[in-house]
């Protein structure tokens, strides 16, 4: 029997039935790679980051107040901001550990800081003195 016909007998099956895809021609291994999901990227560290991801942050709130979370856990390296959804300043002022002082930060605003040094980091707002928050920073 002619190979042709074989062929597009096989083909012809794949249509009705699909329990012969891998011999109905086509590129399998084009087919394969494109039928695989993609591959993660992976996380890029800047050389100063102590590890951290630069793609990883923490956000911390100033609403009524307070800071939202009160306590954090960060790597060093790992970039933290605090937005104030007040209306009125806020600022971020450590009283222990690493040094942060933000100056006031009007409403709407926003502050970054990147700690350096593992440890732990107690921080207040000079203006609402109950307004006190925590940083562990890990290596």
């Amino acid at each position: 029997m002619p190979r042709l016909p074989l062929t597009a007998l096989a083909c012809l099956a794949l249509a009705f039935g699909g329990a012969f895809v891998a011999g109905c021609g086509g590129d399998d291994e084009k087919e394969s790679e494109s039928s695989a999901p993609p591959a993660a990227a992976p996380a890029q560290t800047s050389p100063d980051s102590g590890g951290a991801s630069a793609a990883e942050k923490t956000s911390v709130e100033m609403e009524d107040s307070k800071f939202i979370p009160e306590t954090i856990s960060v790597a060093v390296g790992q970039q933290i901001t605090w937005t104030n959804k007040d209306s009125y300043a806020h600022n971020v002022t450590s009283t222990a550990g690493e040094k942060i002082d933000s100056g006031n930060i009007d409403g709407d605003g926003t502050f970054e800081f990147t700690p350096k040094q593992a440890g732990t980091i107690a921080y207040t707002c000079t203006l609402h003195t109950d307004q006190n928050g925590k940083i562990t920073v890990t290596k």
